[in-house]
């Protein structure tokens, strides 16, 4: 919670209420398992930082070639935004140019309407 990693009490049922948003679970050997619990309102995926922003959840989640389900590229893109990290620059850089029109299209709206001077609009 703020930003604060707190431990997952295991003697008694534990409820995860907002803003907690973020599971991570870890061994011994340091591999992490990251889940991140997403909003929405049955219909739709609701941004938590913006719920002017949504997509259809039948857009929002895809089932590709291989069949497990994947997050629209555009709503990671859209959550990466809020950081200035090199690693999210260089995934903004990579993936742009696969987006089709659509999902390009849906990104931009999305990143005027939480951030309309985002340096990342240039490039879309």
């Amino acid at each position: 919670m703020d930003g604060r990693l707190v431990p997952w009490k295991t003697t008694n049922r534990q409820m995860l209420m907002l803003p907690v948003y973020q599971l991570r679970a870890s061994n011994r050997w340091g591999h992490v398992l990251e889940f991140v619990l997403e909003e929405s309102d049955g219909r739709e995926w609701v941004y938590r930082y913006n719920s002017g922003v949504r997509m259809s959840l039948s857009s929002w989640i895809g089932l590709p070639r291989l069949g497990l389900p994947v997050v629209n590229p555009s709503a990671i893109l859209l959550e990466k935004s809020r950081s200035n990290s090199p690693k999210d620059e260089l995934d903004i850089r990579s993936v742009v140019g696969t987006l089709d029109e659509s999902r390009r299209t849906w990104l931009k709206l999305a990143l005027m309407r939480c951030e309309p001077h985002h340096p990342w609009l240039d490039i879309l």
